[in-house]
């Protein structure tokens, strides 16, 4: 079975481990100082190519979208179709469950009453309930010259309140820019600028919308915003002959989202595993919004956003 057929067929049984393993007392200590954390190796490069060689076969996807027909920025994403591929249905739950404390203990900290249950299958019904059924996890692609807009990834009532996104191709190798940047606004004070530097199979974690920051008088809300910088240069790699995607998810970003949101900075030149042909595309990302479930009324709801699906 080849790399791309496990993908589909079967979870990694050594995701798990991997999310298991991960220093989260560090990853939780990131997010209360700066509003992000890496995720270092969540995946493997076999699992970054099998997840960006889905991205010629439109059956895996419910919609795409075009960024530079919206005001997005410029690149291209799809949002990925039930049933999600294996290591990203598996990823979803193991991320909620490490990540679901700090939602709750921000919330409580910014005075939100919303809390988030122990099970991510209850929090999909909760969705489900309010009629955001579709999917978010989406796959990002970008070509040299390529960016997105900072931006928030609101789908609906029902928004967590943390996202991850994951590196899918390898910088220096196969891309030059397309960093991942989270920006902090706080009020009376000038906004603060973080580039997050990722590797392949890095995620990234970070605030959607809003995280709470102590001060001398108790705390106080920041907003936050998301994109992905320019990306300079693509290196064509030694892929003759190879199925060799090493794509983002969001979505990160983070090339945004491997499986989820979509908002990152990963760039790749791949190869379409059917044809063999280069197509001279950049993957980006997987922006994988591994928790919300949407029914997007605007992808990016504060800024005027408000493509779902595109041509």
């Amino acid at each position: 079975m080849n790399a791309k057929a496990a993908i589909l067929r079967k979870p990694e049984t050594g995701v798990a481990a991997r999310v298991a393993g991960l220093n989260w007392v560090q990853a939780e200590s990131e997010l209360d100082a700066s509003g992000c954390a890496v995720l270092k190796g969540l995946l493997s490069p076999d699992e970054c190519r099998a997840l960006a060689a889905l991205y010629p076969d439109d059956t895996h996807f419910r919609s795409r979208i075009v960024m530079s027909r919206h005001g997005f920025g410029r690149g291209e994403y799809k949002y990925f179709a039930y049933p999600l591929p294996g290591v990203i249905g598996e990823l979803r739950p193991l991320l909620y469950a490490r990540l679901r404390g700090i939602a709750n203990r921000w919330n409580e900290a910014m005075g939100i009453d919303i809390r988030y249950p122990e099970r991510h299958d209850a929090f999909l019904k909760r969705c489900h309930d309010a009629g955001q059924i579709r999917p978010t996890p989406l796959l990002l692609q970008y070509e040299a010259g390529d960016f997105n807009c900072l931006h928030q990834d609101l789908y609906g009532e029902h928004v967590f309140p943390l996202q991850v996104a994951i590196l899918l191709s390898a910088p220096g190798r196969d891309f030059e820019g397309g960093e991942f940047v989270l920006t902090e606004q706080r009020p009376r004070m000038q906004s603060r600028a973080e580039v997050v530097a990722l590797t392949q199979g890095d995620a990234v974690a970070f605030a959607v919308h809003h995280r709470p920051v102590q001060g001398t008088r108790g705390s106080y809300r920041v907003n936050l915003r998301h994109g992905v910088s320019r990306l300079r240069a693509w290196i064509a790699g030694q892929f003759a002959g190879m199925d060799r995607p090493d794509a983002e998810a969001d979505a990160s970003s983070m090339v945004s989202e491997l499986v989820g949101a979509l908002s990152l900075g990963i760039v790749n030149k791949f190869l379409e595993p059917l044809a063999g042909a280069i197509l001279g595309k950049i993957v980006v990302l997987v922006a994988i919004i591994l928790f919300i479930q949407g029914r997007p009324r605007g992808l990016f709801a504060l800024t005027g956003r408000t493509a779902e699906a595109g041509g």
